[in-house]
Parts: C-alpha cells; sequence; structure tokens
C-alpha cells in the first residue's frame, strides 16, 4: 500500500485508484438518487435494459440500449441535477475533498484513454488538466516543463503541419497488436518491454560489458526466436496475439466485481462520505478529527494549483518577464499525511516518534473526573491507549507492511525446537522445585 500511494508501483497504482473511484461513485449514486428519487425511476428502466441487452443479446442490441440510457440522461438533465447536487454540498467538507480526488482520478482516465487509443487531442487536453496539481503538491519538475510541453505541441500546428497530422493518426504511441483496441503505450514504454525480453536467461545477462559477445548475440537473437516459436507451435503453445484484451476476460472481471463490492461495502461501513454532513473533516477509518488548515488545504487545492498554474504560463511561457528556469516557490500545501503533528516522546534510552498529537490519557482522566461511572482502572486494563489496533499500525501511526514470505520462512527457522522448549521447561522446574500442589497449598 505505502508504496501505491507514494507511485512506486504504477499497474498497482492504477488499479487501486480506479477500484476507489468506483465505489466512491456507487456511494455517490446512492446519495445523488435519494434526493432525486424520480430520475432514478426513469433510469433504472434504461438501466435494465442494458442489463438485459449484455446478457442475451447481440452487439446491435447493446448499442442501441446504451443509446437509449444516453438520451434519457440527456433528457432529464442529469448533468444539470449533479452540478446543483454538488453545489448543495460544497459546505459539507468530507464531500468536497472526495470530490476533488474522483476529479483527479478521472482526468488520470482521460490522460490512460488518450494513450491507450492514440488520441494525439485528448492527450494534450489530459495533461493540460492535471497540470494544476503539478504546481498544488510541489512537483516542480513536472510544473515547470509542463507548460513549456503543451505550448510546444501546440505550435506544431503551424511550424510542423505535417508531424502534427502524424500525431493525429496516431503515430506516436506503438500498438504490438493492431487488432485489439485499447491496448496502445508509449514508445518509452514500448522500449522497456524489448528491454525485458532481452534479460532472460540465454540473453544480454552477463554481456553487456563485452561488445563481441553483444554483437554476436544480436546477429543470432532473430534465428533463435523464430527457432523458440516453432518449438512453441509443435508443443501446442504459441505466443501468438490475443484476440481479445486481457481485461475482459471473464476471471479479470470476476476479481474485479469482487473487489468492488468489498471496498464498497467497507467504506460504507465506516460512513457514506456524500451524505456527511459534519462541518468537520475527518478520517473515515480512524475518526480523527483534521486541523483546519489542513482541512482549507484539501479543499482548495484544485483553485490554489489552477492559480499559480496560470500565473506560471502568463509569466514564463506567454510573455516572458520571468525566465523559465528561474526559482519556484513551493506551497507546501497541508495534505492528509501531514494531518498528524510528529511529537519525540523519550522512552527509556529511545527517542520514539509519534504522529497521533491527541493527548488521549489526558481525555481519559478528565473524563473519568466528570463521570463517576467512567472507571479508570477498567479502562486502562482492558482497551489499548492508542487510536488504532498496535497489532496492525506501528507507534507513529504508520500502517505495518507484512513481510515476504522468506523473511518469515528465516523467522521461523530460528525459534527453538519443541524439543528445546520442553527440556528448558522442564530444567526450569526442577531448578525451581515447583511443585503446584505444594505451592497452591
Amino acid at each position: 500500500m505505502k508504496k501505491i500511494v507514494d507511485g512506486k508501483h504504477v499497474k498497482r497504482g492504477v488499479e487501486a485508484h480506479l477500484l476507489t473511484l468506483e465505489a466512491l461513485y456507487t456511494l455517490y449514486q446512492k446519495a445523488f438518487f435519494c434526493t432525486y428519487q424520480d430520475i432514478h425511476a426513469l433510469l433504472s428502466i434504461r438501466a435494465e435494459a442494458i442489463d438485459q441487452a449484455c446478457t442475451s443479446a447481440t452487439n446491435e442490441k447493446v448499442k442501441e440500449a446504451h443509446a437509449a440510457m444516453l438520451e434519457e440522461m440527456s433528457s432529464v438533465n442529469l448533468v444539470e441535477h449533479m452540478i446543483s447536487f454538488e453545489a448543495e454540498n460544497e459546505t459539507h467538507p468530507l464531500f468536497v475533498v472526495m470530490c476533488n480526488y474522483m476529479k483527479m482520478v478521472m482526468t488520470m482516465n482521460l490522460f490512460i484513454r488518450a494513450v491507450r487509443t492514440g488520441n494525439w487531442e485528448l492527450h494534450l487536453l489530459s495533461l493540460g488538466l492535471f497540470t494544476k496539481h503539478f504546481f498544488a503538491l510541489d512537483m516542480l519538475n513536472y510544473a515547470r516543463m509542463m507548460p513549456l510541453y503543451l505550448a510546444e505541441m501546440e505550435s506544431l500546428k503551424t511550424t510542423e503541419s505535417a508531424l502534427y497530422a502524424e500525431f493525429l493518426n496516431g503515430n506516436w504511441v506503438v500498438n504490438k497488436n493492431p487488432d485489439v483496441p485499447f491496448c496502445a503505450v508509449g514508445a518509452d514504454h514500448a522500449l522497456e518491454h524489448i528491454n525485458r525480453s532481452l534479460k532472460v536467461s540465454g540473453g544480454i545477462v552477463g554481456i553487456t560489458l563485452n561488445p563481441a559477445a553483444l554483437r554476436k548475440f544480436f546477429m543470432v537473437a532473430p534465428e533463435l526466436a523464430r527457432l523458440c516459436e516453432e518449438a512453441n507451435v509443435m508443443a501446442g503453445l504459441s505466443s501468438l496475439p490475443q484476440a481479445h484484451h486481457h481485461g475482459l476476460s471473464n476471471a479479470v472481471l470476476k476479481r474485479h466485481e469482487q473487489r468492488l463490492d468489498e471496498l464498497t461495502a467497507t467504506i460504507e461501513g465506516f460512513t457514506n462520505p456524500f451524505t456527511d454532513e459534519a462541518s468537520k473533516l475527518y478520517n473515515i477509518a480512524t475518526k480523527t478529527v483534521v486541523p483546519e488548515n489542513v482541512k482549507q488545504d484539501l479543499i482548495n487545492e484544485p483553485d490554489i494549483g489552477n492559480t499559480f498554474a496560470e500565473s506560471f504560463i502568463s509569466e514564463r511561457i506567454k510573455s516572458g518577464k520571468v525566465n523559465l528556469w528561474s526559482p519556484m516557490k513551493k506551497q507546501q500545501l497541508k495534505t492528509w499525511r501531514t494531518a498528524g503533528k510528529k511529537v519525540k516522546v523519550a522512552a527509556g534510552d529511545k527517542i520514539v516518534e509519534l504522529q497521533e498529537d491527541r493527548s488521549l490519557f489526558a481525555r481519559m482522566l478528565l473524563i473519568s473526573k466528570s463521570r463517576r461511572e467512567v472507571n479508570l482502572r477498567e479502562i486502562v486494563a482492558k482497551y489499548e491507549l492508542s487510536v488504532v489496533p498496535r497489532s496492525m499500525f506501528a507507534a507513529d501511526g504508520t500502517m505495518l507492511h507484512c513481510s515476504a514470505k522468506s523473511t518469515l520462512m528465516t523467522v521461523l527457522e530460528q525459534l527453538p525446537a519443541k524439543e528445546e522448549v520442553d527440556n528448558a521447561t522442564s530444567s526450569y522446574d526442577n531448578h525451581t522445585g515447583n511443585d503446584y500442589s505444594c505451592s497452591s497449598s
């Protein structure tokens, strides 16, 4: 989870964000249709028609049912009602923050769609929408270069019209299987695929610093690949291109639906963010109320980023009043990660850094003094002095991540054997003269 949040695992991160987006939209629909029940009744009929068409009808029937749904959504002014619904809840911080997150993920979806389909104009549009987040979240390298990149690509219309036409035709991505839609990748991504295919047993591993061996390998590599493919065909293991997108298999869809139901139920078990009317912003899992400055930064993050992006483009791209490479000031906006104040506490000869800033024991003491029915001795002995389970979270509030299975095996191997434990127990009993019947008497 930590590597997903930090952006280290791209594929897993995209899947996690898409799954969270669908779960939040499910809860958004529940809250929206509770307010607009007449629209829900009309769209439910169209949704059932689409479900029946997908189950038993042809592709043409599915397209007709989908077109009828879009027409119904347009006739009831669904988008206008959604805008009104969000305006009515703009005073609820949890609602606003969740909507900001959903819009950010949908912008990410636009960028992914642009690459997968080779849509050049959508590529530029999605990057332009995402630029404000680079400025707001202090990603200075992207914030500096993205406006310049967009300006240079826009100038290709007049300076290099032939090249721009090639981009419009989709010749800026690599599609390894033109028969399957939505599977194009960027040129750098495709090059990584080639590099990975070479770094295998019998490949360039171990000979990268030997020019003669490399030349010999690349001369015979096509012939080796042909022989390998013929052997796979003879064994019935041919690696022919797939006829369908890998994300449409029954196993993938079933696993996705199961995870979606579990995540939706988990979030709703805490609270529905789109029906919560609290004036304070809080963590839906731990119920920790974030400080006011953190709440304001989370709510206003898109507007703050958009303001600084427009100023940067006006001063450094369009007018040139400020040099492009002049220092940029960080915004240092507060986020969920910085909501907890870190406090260093001395524990014996060690310094423990705590991220939870609530004085839990002090509050319990005040409660015990004001409410006689509260037994402080019972509370201290029965419950943990922590807002989160210590079996799952560290002292600083971060989640404890599972180690690798190999690490677990090392720990198990270091444990004493059962015979050693029995011998140690018996020797201890003999040494202390542990006779339970006598000691009890």
